[in-house]
């Protein structure tokens, strides 16, 4: 995509990522790894593209033999306002202008579409856009995949022939008489089973009658239903067998069915060390300025007085242990991806790697701090950004983790985010916050705490659970 676009004969000697903290400059950060190819990974907490020296700046890290490459869709706020654009439009001058400074090979941009994006070479014929027409050697992305183009063709060909498939709901016109009749062979009741056939709307009625039967289905085969499908009963009564109700995996609609819960208290921090407080002290040091301070997430609360936080937080290897738990737990493997709201500097999502090579493991935060204070094993994988707003698509992570984070926000931000959880992970998630059984646990915990916004007990912790819709794993940090 890259190497194959240099006007040059060879190819790029380094490529430079513009935004390359962001979900997809880490993918792209690791295919160019994977092709062994010299990459330069800058980001907006490396370098604010906005600012009126980030020019000279960014020309002063770039070589003539450079291919640049601009997420400019990762900005740090993903608005559509005004003041977004006039941002984005600073970033797009700033890169020009240190782009026609340093001369370099060429520079592909990847839109506002957050897709994955194909560049032109500098100097050839660019489309009619905003960017290119107001900065020449900016060129516009086209679409990567191939069969993305012959989609478009061959939609394009049904529509000028009145095929009443290419044409939105209540514009369909009667079908070609030249196009093939559906089937008229064979049992009548089956000639539905070929969707292509059918109009938009009755097609979509068929497919969630289907998955309704299949629902059925499942329920009955995972429970003791008098109508339980043939298939393996003969295998029910044998323990460990792959088929036995107790090895089966279920889905959320038929564990509803069957009536069970579907969230789950467990301890997956149980193997993580125990740190030791001075609650006393802490009380006494407590005051407005100190949770102020620590409040922002920045170099005090991480790496300075034990007053503000953590005292300096450093790499140790602790959270190995959890890490093969978490792992065990969720049965993950390699290719798998995983997301830790709240990561911090990436300690568990380096570990998460470690323990298990080829497991895709990516991490968020909302401190700028702690992302450029990161482990070097996990540059590239971890996103600035709010639990509140996770950027990804739905179910896009075979799990999700967040450890005492949540309570870091109001109690209705609180509910935002958990269903944000759910909406990533569909259920495959763990969330640990801080908690109290007890009136002196939570005398204790109102004497330590220092950013948390919401606290409850346990109680009313699962009362907001239920209220997001959340139905993953949880526990809770006890200060005893």
């Amino acid at each position: 995509m890259i190497t194959h676009q240099s006007p040059a004969a060879h190819n790029p000697e380094r490529v430079v990522l513009l935004g390359a903290r962001g979900f997809i400059g880490a993918a792209i950060h690791k295919e160019l790894d994977a092709r062994r190819i010299p990459s330069l990974a800058l980001s907006s907490v490396d370098l604010n593209l906005a600012e009126a020296a980030a020019a000279d700046k960014l020309a002063a890290a770039l070589k003539a033999t450079d291919a640049v490459v601009m997420l400019a869709a990762l900005t740090p706020d993903k608005g559509r306002d005004i003041p977004t654009l006039m941002k984005n439009l600073a970033m797009m001058h700033n890169t020009c202008a240190a782009i026609a400074k340093t001369g370099c090979a060429h520079m592909v941009y990847f839109s506002h579409g957050a897709q994955p994006r194909r560049g032109s070479c500098a100097g050839a014929a660019p489309d009619a856009d905003l960017w290119t027409g107001r900065y020449p050697q900016l060129i516009r992305s086209q679409p990567l995949s191939p069969r993305g183009a012959e989609r478009r063709q061959d939609h394009a060909v049904r529509r000028r022939r009145g095929d009443a498939r290419s044409h939105p709901r209540g514009r369909r016109r009667r079908a070609h008489p030249a196009l093939p009749a559906p089937p008229q062979h064979g049992n009548p009741q089956r000639r539905h089973r070929n969707l292509a056939f059918l109009p938009r709307g009755c097609r979509s009625r068929i497919q969630t009658v289907r998955q309704h039967r299949r629902d059925r289905q499942d329920a009955a085969r995972h429970s003791d239903h008098p109508q339980a499908l043939r298939r393996g009963q003969h295998h029910q009564g044998v323990p460990g067998h792959p088929l036995h109700p107790a090895r089966r995996r279920r889905s959320p609609r038929a564990s509803r069915d069957a009536g069970e819960e579907l969230m789950a208290e467990v301890d997956l921090l149980r193997s993580l060390p125990r740190t030791k407080r001075n609650i006393q002290k802490r009380a006494e040091d407590k005051d407005p300025f100190v949770i102020a301070k620590s409040k922002e997430f920045g170099e005090e609360y991480w790496d300075g007085e034990r007053k503000y936080g953590y005292g300096g937080y450093r790499y140790d290897g602790r959270w190995r242990s959890v890490a093969r738990d978490i792992i065990a737990h969720f049965s993950l493997k390699p290719g798998m991806r995983v997301l830790d709201v709240g990561c911090g500097k990436g300690f568990l999502v380096k570990d998460l790697m470690l323990e298990c090579p080829g497991l895709e493991a990516f991490g968020l935060d909302i401190s700028r701090y702690a992302l450029m204070h990161c482990e070097k094993e996990v540059i590239g994988r971890l996103h600035l950004g709010s639990a509140e707003s996770l950027p990804f698509p739905d179910r896009s992570f075979d799990c999700v983790l967040s450890i005492n984070t949540i309570h870091n926000l109001h109690r209705p931000r609180a509910v935002v985010a958990m269903r944000e959880i759910q909406r990533l992970s569909g259920g495959r998630a763990f969330v640990q916050v801080d908690s109290y059984r007890t009136t002196e646990q939570k005398e204790i915990a109102l004497s330590w705490i220092l950013t948390a916004e919401f606290h409850d007990y346990p109680e009313g912790w699962l009362k907001l659970y239920a209220e997001a819709g959340y139905t993953g794993d949880y526990y809770w940090t006890i200060l005893e």
